[in-house]
């Protein structure tokens, strides 16, 4: 339950009185023990700001890691099936299944920053729900038909629905934390963010996992059936939740204790009225990394089919989700309290190195259980990556664009996942010419993509982020 913001002003000052009177601690206690005294006041707040991620999160990762593979398999089955140009047939499955992802993702990339600009349009603190509220329950509805579709043109189009009314509401909630977090938190809450996203994606996606493994097209489709109302609940309860939670927190002023810009903070802000250059080169590296990021995850189901030789890839799968959401869900909010005391180009040089090894062994991999063992180094990474670079967006752009530029993100996150989707179709060339040889070129690129998303990331001029302006808090805790 949320408390009133006069309490947890209270309580913060309390907290800070006390924090004062003790002897300073070390670094490392003093990391963790921030940590554990936040998700007893503030990150209550913090939490409740971000699950409705989980929701989505889970929506979005079990819909592509298994149902969509599965659908795609289905679909080319048999005789396969043409869609404009191309002839796709079972041998095509990589590269059916990069297209119907990349359309979607399209839609997505066109939606988030037009929800951003009208939902930046409003006032108060409440202004995001509205967009929250449809998108949810938009998606929600589109999903349950994804058990019906029986051509490639249909899943198309049904997917593109989904992504659609989903990030209608995505490209508003990228304005919560500009909106009620002050600029020395936002690690933190990036971190409170990316662990809504990584339990909700672990917890609902092993949950579909499991239930799919029973699936079978014939004898056994009441599995799919009910994976898809999971994934309709989840995103509806989630968000209910964020809603509920900021709807009876009252006035911003509860959730943001920082004075009101004066003359230079609003002279930067109309400065600024689009992204500015520094921005734009973080959205390059952004689209670096995701690009990695989704190779990995777009061809991780027919990896262990093909390379490591699962009979049921759907078993496998959920023993390295396991791994990977155990993993990133540890890494987190560790990745952004170090973010907010250390910086983030150390955090950032870590996470690139240790990408650039899991990527490499990946190549040499084929058992499950090395591929499970390097699946846990790369949760790690990617907890890092995806905390350290969303606390870096909500620095470098301004909070009366908030929502707007953040949404700018999907055109970057399109443009890298469609980079990975395209190379479907030549992954599936390269294993014709030698087997496997695909998936490691592909792992090869991972790689390469770590080290350059860091050396961009890590030239970033942070002197220009329009954040840096926005004034410290004078509280420590956030509601």
């Amino acid at each position: 339950m949320a408390t009133s913001g006069n309490d947890s002003i209270e309580a913060t000052a309390e907290d800070s009185a006390a924090e004062a009177s003790r002897p300073q601690q070390s670094a490392h206690r003093g990391i963790f023990r921030s940590m554990a005294a936040e998700h007893r006041r503030g990150p209550r707040s913090l939490v409740n700001l971000s699950i409705y991620a989980a929701g989505l999160s889970g929506l979005w990762t079990a819909l592509g890691t298994p149902i969509l593979p599965i659908k795609v398999e289905e679909i080319l089955a048999g005789t396969g099936t043409s869609l404009l140009w191309f002839d796709f047939d079972g041998d095509d499955k990589n590269g059916a299944l990069g297209i119907v992802s990349l359309v979607g993702l399209g839609i997505a990339a066109l939606t988030q920053p037009v929800a951003g600009v009208l939902s930046d349009r409003r006032a108060g603190p409440k202004k995001r729900m509205p967009f929250l509220m449809i998108g949810a329950a938009g998606m929600a509805a589109a999903v349950l038909f994804m058990g019906v579709v029986g051509t490639l043109l249909a899943l198309i189009l049904l997917n593109m629905l989904v992504q659609g009314m989903g990030n209608f509401g995505q490209g508003a909630a990228n304005g919560l934390i500009a909106d009620h977090v002050p600029r020395g938190q936002k690690g933190s809450a990036a971190g409170a963010l990316n662990l809504s996203r990584v339990v909700g994606a672990g917890v609902i996606t092993a949950i579909v996992l499991a239930m799919m493994s029973q699936y079978d097209a014939e004898t056994a489709t009441g599995w799919l059936t009910a994976s898809l109302i999971l994934l309709a609940t989840a995103a509806i309860a989630s968000t209910l939740w964020t809603v509920t939670s900021i709807w009876r927190n009252g006035r911003q002023s509860d959730f943001v204790s920082e004075p009101e810009p004066e003359t230079q903070p609003e002279k930067v802000e109309e400065e600024h009225a689009l992204p500015h250059d520094n921005y734009l080169r973080f959205l390059v590296a952004l689209t670096v990394v995701i690009t990695g990021f989704s190779a990995l995850q777009l061809y991780s189901f027919f990896y262990l089919e093909d390379v490591v030789g699962l009979e049921n890839p759907a078993q496998g799968g959920l023993v390295i989700l396991i791994a990977i959401s155990i993993a990133t869900g540890l890494s987190v909010m560790p990745a952004g309290r170090l973010a907010d005391r250390v910086g983030r180009d150390p955090m950032l040089v870590f996470a690139g190195v240790l990408g650039v090894v899991a990527a490499v062994v990946l190549i040499f991999a084929g058992s499950l259980i090395v591929v499970a063992l390097v699946g846990a180094m790369m949760g790690v990474v990617i907890g890092i990556f995806l905390t350290v670079s969303w606390a870096l967006a909500n620095d470098l752009v301004s909070r009366r664009h908030a929502a707007r530029d953040l949404g700018f993100a999907s055109v970057a996150v399109l443009i890298g996942s469609a980079t990975s989707r395209i190379s479907g179709l030549a992954v599936d060339r390269l294993n014709e010419v030698q087997d496997a040889l695909g998936y490691q070129v592909v792992l090869g690129g991972v790689a390469v993509c770590f080290v350059l998303t860091v050396a961009l990331m890590t030239r970033l001029d942070r002197g220009r982020s329009v954040g840096s302006h926005d004034p410290l808090p004078n509280q420590p805790q956030a509601r």
